[in-house]
């Protein structure tokens, strides 16, 4: 926000230098970015007046001026349109310089001479955008320095204004500030209740049809009004506030919008149908043209002004041109009131819309700032336009909204700040902000200011108060007293961290992709014609509002998101991708009740998927590549998972997760999945290599994990190996086979494995030939034929027994 320090010293006596009251403002209220004046940028830019025209005799588009610069008669081309005689406009004489550097040479068109230029707003530095030359009204001193006349060599700060801190949205607000930092008197604005001064043909109705959208609206009826330029004194204000002149009725509203932070409109009453006022929500598609000469389209969310048909103004946001002001207008109703800041800020964003109004509704106005910015603007408007008020005030409101009442206790403010401060200290720096204060020994009963209402509302809110104003660079350092105790870290992170560490130290790339995700990339990899997938994989939890269909659902899976991540690599001709993601997953929750079925907050657990695809280990500095991935990769690296986090026994079984292939993957119970990827996915997504993959839960894998640490010597004495090969139906898991033989009591067994898996035409049908190897270990002497014999029988029996196993000779 820009403040004129010139417009700030109507409110405070300020002596300091702009620099230490940026100083001030930044150490105990809120940031100054800038300090900007415009003194030094312009030079030689006088006010002329153009005393006569004529057409260049050589070009069509050229005008030849004689401008009256106070010294003397210049003669200045132009090719402006909107210039006359007798206007008087800025002009740069030879050797002036413009705001953006520009220096002025005299000049020779189509064989005339130019020993200027005329401005336009732009080329001053007044406006990004102009049209025309800068014309100024009858009151403007021909010859006189146009920094002085305009002002631009106002000092302003161009300060920052916190989010929370809309009353700061105003010269008043800011005033308020320095007047508590530097210890000096408020000057506010004498404020004058308008009364009627007379009766007239004009019959004013206001009427809010939605008063929780519109809690007060307020409105008065002038005649009799002479819109014209506004005052040099009003002008220069705004120009130095950043806001162009326009009339002095809209330049009013302007002022008092920077001045007190309220915003103001001022409708011409003729134009409005049947002289009314009705606060309502549009019609869906019912159309206005805003001021700035755009139409657009309404729905029922929007409130608007109206007259008796049509929306005049989109309340709080912008007028609309049907009702606007313009020289010929001479009644006027002026409008003041308080709009719902949430409603606004929505209307404002669903319109694509911003104004200055709408910055400061859409943060919320003083309550008790609608009435007084009606006063001020009416006193102003008598001042600059004349007229006659003509109404009584109209306005329509809800009850006042109660103070808010606080308390504040002195221990907790100095526990708090780490700084004693006393009640004394506390009760004036709060009164001095406007609150009302009641000591009461231990702490201080507070009514909050109604400019402060919408952002003090915690007692932390009165200690930061407190705190701004003492200094924060004013409280001293120190070291926290209370001892610092380090939180341990739980199961699943430890788990989460280790298993990472194996991906890591095995080559894979940690990604991370959103939670967020599309059911169109499910929909993509589930190809119901040759791949039948499960309806668990598409029962998402669905966003009621997404921003995209691209993040319109939960996810279930991790490796839907990495199978695309894989097409994609493959896509821009990277097909060597080794990757994991360690992230959340989410499924749906219901209780199951007989009479009523409740559904409750989605079930959040934690998941780590990965995705492996062509070479896995490659050495370019030897020039070798190893062979593509396969199976066993992937199961060696699940096996350096559960040795990291020291999981001795898990279930494996047959896996049904549609996205592997059947008979290259495996389930392990309770846990997860691993293996290839199904070939029907991989072509639909153009994927020409396997790909294995897996996804683990790692909250259950914590739950079977164990970090203790054991140690086993290395035995000293040899061991003894017996093989033994057998028969068993095809559909018993070699799971079982594990099963029973860890079942026998032994004492000398010290490992078995399986070597060889025959399905073949000298096997009966039905059944598989397994051969396992089976280790005796001594742990205190080397084991003799007929004991390592003896135990092996035990091996052979337990699986006939168990799983009616044919033994092979």
């Amino acid at each position: 926000m820009k403040v004129p320090i010139k417009l700030l010293k109507e409110f405070i006596q300020i002596k300091e230098t702009p620099e230490e009251l940026a100083q001030l403002l930044t150490m105990h209220s809120m940031p100054v970015e800038n300090i900007s004046g415009m003194k030094n940028a312009i030079k030689n830019v006088v006010i002329g007046q153009i005393k006569t025209m004529t057409k260049h005799p050589n070009a069509d588009k050229l005008r030849i001026c004689q401008v009256d610069i106070g010294k003397n008669l210049v003669q200045i081309l132009t090719a402006a349109t909107n210039v006359e005689v007798g206007h008087k406009v800025p002009v740069a004489i030879v050797g002036a310089e413009l705001a953006d550097g520009f220096k002025i040479k005299e000049v020779v068109m189509r064989g005339e001479k130019s020993l200027g230029m005329l401005c336009s707003e732009k080329e001053l530095g007044l406006a990004e955008q102009s049209e025309g030359i800068l014309i100024f009204g009858d009151n403007a001193i021909v010859g006189k320095d146009i920094v002085e006349y305009l002002g631009m060599d106002e000092v302003v700060l161009e300060v920052e204004v916190i989010p929370n801190r809309s009353d700061c949205l105003s010269i008043l607000g800011i005033a308020r500030e320095l007047a508590v930092i530097l210890k000096r008197p408020l000057k506010e604005p004498k404020l004058i209740i308008p009364k009627k001064q007379s009766t007239s043909r004009h019959r004013a109705s206001v009427n809010v049809k939605e008063n929780q959208a519109c809690p007060r609206y307020m409105a008065i009826l002038m005649e009799n009004v002479k819109v014209g330029p506004s005052p040099e004194w009003l002008q220069k204000h705004l120009k130095s506030a950043g806001i162009r002149p326009i009339c002095n009725i809209v330049d009013v509203t302007n002022y008092v919008l920077i001045e007190l932070g309220q915003p103001l409109h001022a409708f011409a009453f003729d134009k409005l149908e049947g002289g009314q006022i009705n606060v309502r929500f549009a019609k869906d598609k019912e159309e206005i043209v805003t001021l700035d000469g755009k139409q657009r389209e309404l729905n029922r969310n929007v409130l608007v002004i109206a007259d008796k048909k049509n929306p005049q103004a989109i309340a709080g946001i912008m007028g609309g041109e049907g009702s606007e002001v313009n020289f010929a207008t001479k009644t006027i109703l002026l409008e003041s009131a308080f709009f719902d800041p949430v409603l606004i800020r929505k209307t404002s964003k669903m319109l694509g819309l911003a104004s200055e109004s709408s910055h400061r509704f859409a943060k919320g106005v003083d309550w008790k700032g609608v009435q007084n910015a009606l006063y001020r603007a009416v006193h102003l408007i008598k001042e600059t336009a004349g007229g006659e008020i003509v109404s009584e005030i109209f306005d329509k409101k809800k009850k006042d909204p109660m103070p808010q009442n606080l308390f504040l206790r002195m221990e907790r403010a100095s526990q708090l700040l780490g700084l004693k401060v006393s009640e004394m200290e506390v009760v004036d720096i709060l009164r001095s902000l406007g609150f009302t204060v009641n000591s009461l020994g231990d702490r201080v009963d507070v009514i909050v200011p109604s400019w402060r209402a919408s952002d003090i509302t915690r007692e932390i809110d009165l200690v930061e108060e407190v705190a701004r104003i003492i200094g924060y660079n004013k409280i001293p350092s120190t070291l926290p007293k209370k001892q610092i105790v380090p939180q341990a870290i739980s199961i699943v992170e430890r788990a989460s961290n280790a298993i990472k560490s194996v991906l890591l130290a095995s080559g894979l790339n940690e990604v991370m992709t959103y939670s967020l995700t599309s059911p169109l990339i499910y929909q993509k990899i589930g190809v119901k014609d040759d791949l039948p997938l499960e309806k668990d994989i598409f029962n998402f939890i669905e966003i009621e509002n997404p921003l995209s269909q691209e993040l319109a659902v939960l996810r279930n899976s991790i490796l839907p998101e990495l199978i695309h991540v894989l097409a994609r690599n493959w896509a821009h001709q990277t097909y060597d991708i080794k990757i994991f993601e360690a992230g959340i997953v989410f499924y749906k929750q219901e209780t199951e009740n007989k009479k009523q079925r409740e559904v409750l907050a989605p079930k959040e657990v934690k998941n780590i998927a990965g995705i492996i695809c062509g070479d896995f280990l490659t050495r370019p500095w030897q020039n070798i590549k190893e062979n593509d991935v396969d199976f066993y990769t992937i199961k060696g690296i699940i096996e350096n998972i559960f040795n990291s986090i020291g999981i001795k026994k898990v279930l494996i079984k047959a896996n049904k997760n549609p996205l592997f292939h059947p008979g290259k993957s495996a389930a392990i119970e309770g846990v997860g999945s691993f293996g290839a990827i199904h070939p029907s996915i991989l072509r639909k997504m153009d994927i020409l290599k396997e790909a294995y993959a897996f996804e683990l839960n790692i909250e259950e894998l914590a739950k079977l994990a164990s970090f203790d640490k054991s140690q086993k010597y290395i035995p000293k004495l040899p061991y003894s190996r017996r093989d033994v090969a057998f028969l068993i139906p095809e559909k018993i898991p070699f799971s079982e086979v594990e099963q029973a033989i860890k079942s026998i009591a032994s004492n000398i067994i010290d490992d078995f494995y399986l070597f060889d898996r025959y399905h073949g035409p000298q096997v009966k049908q039905g059944f598989v030939s397994l051969a396992c190897a089976v280790h005796y270990q001594g742990k205190d002497k080397t084991l003799t034929d007929n004991e390592v014999d003896s135990e092996h029988k035990k091996v052979v029996n337990v699986l006939k027994e168990k799983l009616g196993a044919e033994i092979r000779s």
